[in-house]
C-alpha cells in the first residue's frame, strides 16, 4: 500500500475546500472563512469565557456578547471596536452578526456551538466542585 504524503492531502484540500467566501453586505465585501482551525475555535471559546468568569461563576449574557464579537473577528475581515458592548451594538444594529452567522457553514456553527456548550459545562462543573 502506497503512503499518501501530507502535502498531497493539503493539495487535495485546496482543490475541494473553499477557504473564504466573499459576500456583499450593503456594498461591503465581507470575507467569511468557511473553516476555522479547531485550535482557533477553542481559543475563541476560552477567550470568551475567561473575559467574564470569576470565582463566583460567570454571566452568560456577557459571555455571549464577547463570543459574538470574537466569532465575527475570527471568521471575517471586519475590524470591530475593542469594547465588547460597542462591538455587540454595532454588529447587532447593522444586522452584520445575523448575516455573517448565516453565511458560515452549518457544520462550522454546530462545532463551535458544541465546543462552547461543553467548555462552559466543564468549567462550571469544576467551579461547583471547588465550592
Amino acid at each position: 500500500m502506497a503512503k499518501i504524503k501530507v502535502g498531497e492531502l493539503k493539495d487535495l484540500r485546496k482543490e475541494f475546500c473553499k477557504d473564504v467566501d466573499i459576500v456583499d453586505f450593503h456594498g461591503l465585501d465581507i470575507e467569511i472563512k468557511q473553516y476555522l482551525p479547531v485550535s482557533d475555535k477553542i481559543r475563541l471559546v476560552i477567550q470568551s469565557y475567561i473575559s467574564v468568569a470569576d470565582e463566583d461563576g460567570f454571566d452568560y449574557y456577557l459571555f455571549d456578547i464577547g463570543f459574538r464579537k470574537l466569532l465575527i473577528e475570527n471568521y471575517t475581515n471586519l475590524t470591530l471596536p475593542k469594547d465588547n458592548f460597542d462591538a455587540f451594538d454595532l454588529i447587532t444594529e447593522t444586522g452584520i452578526y445575523d448575516f455573517v452567522y448565516k453565511n458560515i457553514p452549518e457544520e462550522e456553527i454546530t462545532e463551535v456551538e458544541e465546543l462552547k456548550d461543553r467548555y462552559i459545562q466543564t468549567r462550571e462543573n469544576e467551579r461547583k466542585r471547588k465550592n
